[in-house]
């Protein structure tokens, strides 16, 4: 995958756990979980034009083959920006180009699913998700699920 350009100065590209590891836990409070390793997993990072190595991202999301109901689906997971880049709106722009190459990595699976932090739901609404649950406490934060279907 060529790296492709997000948003002033910042590209998305495919990355590894090990790269976006320490975002997520920053973040989330979460770091590695054991799907991160699994051959069906994807993880991109949005990184700075100057991150040549890609060391540091900014940004990062992974997905996930699980079905969500009786559909085939891509589970969105981790999604992070770091605090200091908040208010770009990169994890907007990143979130639609991850689903098409999602969605053009395998053109029979074009249904999407997460939990979605309650400080997180302005974003995916924007990107077209919709509420699918109401709110409830998972692991002592508060989530809904969300889907999308393209």
């Amino acid at each position: 995958m060529q790296p492709t350009y997000i948003i002033g100065g910042i590209v998305l590209d495919r990355t590894t756990i090990d790269r976006i590891v320490d975002l997520r836990q920053l973040v989330l409070g979460v770091g590695q979980m054991p799907e991160d390793n699994h051959r069906d997993t994807r993880h991109f990072g949005a990184f700075h034009e100057a991150d040549e190595k890609r060391q540091n991202p900014v940004s990062c999301v992974s997905y996930m083959r699980e079905r969500y109901g009786n559909l085939e689906a891509w589970r969105l997971n981790g999604l992070a920006t770091h605090p200091s880049e908040r208010g770009k709106r990169i994890a907007f722009y990143m979130l639609p180009l991850t689903e098409r190459l999602m969605i053009a990595e395998d053109e029979s699976v074009k249904s999407f699913w997460c939990y979605a932090r309650e400080a997180a739901c302005s974003t995916y609404v924007k990107d077209g998700w919709e509420f699918a649950s109401g709110l409830f406490v998972r692991k002592g934060r508060s989530y809904f699920i969300m889907t999308k279907r393209c």
